[in-house]
């Protein structure tokens, strides 16, 4: 390799300096530019740009289909986040889960939820359609999904199992035995799984809209 074919500097005939780049020097420039372009993660900064692949989320009827943004994704992380750490996302366990350990949950991902979409700028959901649908379907779960089976059980489910974890004849039952007694106990755990079941579907798309996968 001939370094004039990297950069050359000369005196002319009038005396002047003369620097001549050749192409070797542009084609190193290039390879560096590349490498810091990767490097910093602007092919994925490019992709974000131009994905135009659709994601849906389904949830007890409600169907949405996004094409997720750098907004979409990090509201869909966040509430999926919310919904694999807390029970309300995982499948009830007739053996071992405690009801009002399930709705207090329940309680705590509800304000989670409301508070994620609360945050979300109005000026960004304006101007943007696939944020205001994620943003729409977190008011559904929370509307439709958890309030309905809250309203309907929670209350005398509690006031239920408060007493009779004071009843004499209930000492020395486990948790599990002693709500296993409830009156209504086959049909509050059916509903209770339907919804379970619903939120598991919903925490799955949730995953695909944050991970971009179809």
């Amino acid at each position: 390799m001939n370094w004039r074919d990297i950069i050359y500097l000369r005196f002319g005939d009038e005396g002047t300096l003369e620097l001549t780049v050749g192409p070797l020097f542009w084609a190193g420039a290039a390879a560096m530019l590349i490498s810091i372009f990767v490097w910093s993660g602007g092919f994925r900064r490019l992709k974000s740009l131009f994905y135009v692949g659709k994601v849906s989320i389904n949830f007890a009827g409600h169907h949405v289909e996004l094409h997720p943004n750098d907004e979409v994704i990090q509201i869909a992380h966040c509430a999926w986040v919310e919904l694999s750490t807390r029970k309300a996302g995982l499948p009830f366990d007739s053996e071992n889960d405690v009801i009002v350990e399930v709705y207090d949950s329940w309680y705590e991902l509800f304000g989670e939820m409301r508070g994620l979409a609360s945050a979300c700028k109005v000026r960004r959901m304006v101007d943007d359609e696939d944020t205001q649908k994620v943003i729409d379907l977190i008011v559904d779960v929370l509307n439709d999904g958890l309030r309905p089976h809250l309203t309907k059980w929670q209350a005398r489910f509690r006031r239920w199992y408060a007493a009779a974890l004071l009843d004499d004849t209930n000492a020395g039952r486990t948790p599990q035995e002693i709500q296993r007694t409830y009156p209504q106990y086959d049909e509050l755990i059916a509903e209770l799984e339907a919804v379970n079941q619903d939120l598991m579907q919903y925490r799955d798309g949730l995953r695909r809209a944050a991970r971009r996968d179809t």
